[in-house]
This record gives structure tokens, C-alpha cells and sequence, in this order.
């Protein structure tokens, strides 16, 4: 998404190229970042308002769709249920080159 069209692969690395690969990787830094605070901020609006939202009165202070708001809340379980997921992979990964290690070195 914000690889650039100046950063193409060439069997030399110019200046300009590494430039624009430094300036890429910011780029791409600063996007997860505000993914990340985004995402927080959606945590913040969508539990902190979940006991108080009606979707009876539209014009009420406190109203809300009730398919924005499942659907809000259901992305967010969904995206926490993702992590949990990599994170066991990726510590089941890192408990099996465990003992992999172990075993070789044992033979």
C-alpha cells in the first residue's frame, strides 16, 4: 500500500534508492501506528459506550445503529481472536525449533 513507485529494484543501490526505502519504511511506521492508535480508539468508543447506546430513539443523545454497532463490536472480537491465534503459532513455532535444537544436539 505505500510502497512507492520510486523505490524499484535495481542491481545497484543508488542513493536515491536507499533514500527512498528509509523514507518508505517512516511511511509504513507511521501507518501502523495509527492503525494501532485507531484501533485502541475504536476499543475506547465501542465498550465504553456499549452499556449506554439505544437504538430506539433517533434522536436521542445516545443513539446508535444497532448493525454499526454489532458489526464494530463483532471486528473487534474477531481482530483480538486473530492475535490470540498468530501469538499461539507463533509460540508452538518457537516451542518446536526448540526442541528440534535439542534433539540435534543430542545426536
Amino acid at each position: 500500500m505505500s510502497k512507492m513507485i520510486c523505490c524499484r529494484e535495481n542491481e545497484d543501490e543508488s542513493d536515491t534508492n536507499r533514500l527512498c526505502r528509509k523514507t518508505n519504511f517512516c511511511f509504513q511506521g507511521l501507518i501502523v501506528i495509527f492503525l494501532f492508535a485507531w484501533f485502541i480508539a475504536g476499543n475506547v468508543f465501542v465498550f465504553g459506550s456499549w452499556g449506554d447506546w439505544d437504538d430506539s430513539d433517533k434522536y436521542g443523545d445516545y443513539y446508535c445503529n444497532p448493525v454499526l454497532m454489532y458489526f464494530s463490536l463483532i471486528t473487534i472480537i474477531v481482530m483480538y481472536a486473530i492475535s490470540a491465534l498468530v501469538c499461539c503459532c507463533c509460540l508452538c513455532c518457537l516451542c518446536c525449533l526448540v526442541l528440534m535444537a535439542g534433539a540435534s544436539d543430542e545426536y
